[in-house]
C-alpha cells in the first residue's frame, strides 16, 4: 500500500469495532484483525491473531528484518505484543512493545503503546530507551474509517540521537469489491509525506494491492493469499488453520526495491 496506513500496532484501525452483525448501518473497524462480532460474543480472553513478517530493505542483506505481533482481545478491548528486530552484528535495532487498545463507543476506539527500543553496533555498546504513542480510529458515514496516531510522544532520545517521532493521519473508504486509504505523515526531522493505496479481491483466495507515495516518490505493490478475518469458515471464531500470506515490494527512486512477506493467522 506504498505506507497509506498510520501505523499502530493493531493495524490502521486500532481495534475491532462493532459491525452490521449488531445492527450497526456499516462494516466494523477490525485493524486487531478479530471477526467484526467478536468482541460482542468473547467473555474471556482471546487469540485473535498472529502475524510474523520479514524483509529485507533495498537489497541490502545488512538491512534485513523481521516482526512479529500477536493480539489477544476480550470484550474489553485488545492487547497487542511485538517483537523485532533491523539489520545484525555489525549495526542493529530491536524492538518490544505492547499496545492496548478499547473501544470508547459504538463506532470509536483508542490505543496507547509502549516500545522498549535498543540501537546497538561493532564496538558501540548497546544502548535502550522507551517511546510512548498513542492513536484513535472512528467510523463514520458507515464505509469510512478515519485515524490518527502519534508516536514518541514524549520524544524519547537514544544517546543524543533522537528517536523518530511524528503524527499520521488516515481516511479509508470500505466498499464490497474494493478499499481505497489515504494517508499523511508529518515527521519533524523528515518533513511530510502523502501516501494512496487500494485493495481488491480477484478471488474469494485472492487479493491485489497496490500504492504510492509522494516525496520522495515511491510505488508498492503485492498480492494477499487466504481468507481474511471476518469470513465465515465454520470453525466458530478460532484461529484458521491456514494462514494468510501476503507479499509485496516497493520501489524507492534513490535507493532502489525492498521486499516483504507476511504470514498471519486470524479469527
Amino acid at each position: 500500500m506504498a505506507g497509506a496506513d498510520v501505523g499502530l500496532a493493531a493495524g490502521p484501525a486500532a481495534v475491532a469495532l462493532p459491525g452490521p452483525q449488531d445492527g450497526s448501518d456499516g462494516p466494523g473497524v477490525t485493524g486487531a484483525g478479530a471477526r467484526p462480532d467478536s468482541a460482542s460474543r468473547t467473555r474471556g480472553l482471546t487469540v485473535d491473531r498472529i502475524e510474523i513478517s520479514g524483509g529485507e530493505l533495498y537489497g541490502l542483506a545488512e538491512a534485513r528484518g523481521f516482526l512479529a505481533r500477536g493480539t489477544v482481545g476480550s470484550r474489553l478491548g485488545s492487547a497487542t505484543l511485538t517483537v523485532g528486530q533491523l539489520g545484525g552484528r555489525l549495526y542493529g535495532e530491536r524492538t518490544a512493545g505492547v499496545a492496548l487498545a478499547r473501544p470508547l463507543r459504538r463506532t470509536l476506539a483508542a490505543e496507547v503503546g509502549w516500545r522498549l527500543l535498543s540501537l546497538g553496533a561493532a564496538g558501540v555498546p548497546e544502548r535502550t530507551t522507551m517511546a510512548f504513542d498513542a492513536g484513535v480510529a472512528a467510523r463514520v458515514l458507515g464505509r469510512i474509517v478515519v485515524a490518527a496516531a502519534w508516536r514518541n510522544i514524549g520524544d524519547a532520545r537514544i544517546g543524543d540521537s533522537p528517536v523518530s517521532a511524528g503524527a499520521s493521519l488516515q481516511a479509508a473508504l470500505l466498499l464490497d469489491e474494493i478499499s481505497l486509504a489515504g494517508s499523511f505523515e508529518l515527521d519533524p526531522a523528515l518533513g511530510s509525506s502523502f501516501a494512496l493505496g487500494c485493495e481488491a479481491p480477484v478471488s474469494e483466495w485472492l487479493r491485489v494491492r497496490a500504492g504510492v507515495a509522494l516525496d520522495p516518490g515511491t510505488f508498492g505493490a503485492g498480492i494477499g493469499i487466504g481468507r481474511g478475518p471476518g469470513e465465515e469458515d465454520g470453525r466458530g471464531g478460532t484461529l484458521l488453520a491456514w494462514p494468510v500470506v501476503d507479499i509485496a515490494v516497493t520501489w524507492h527512486p534513490d535507493l532502489g526495491g525492498s521486499s516483504f512477506a507476511t504470514i498471519t493467522f486470524c479469527r
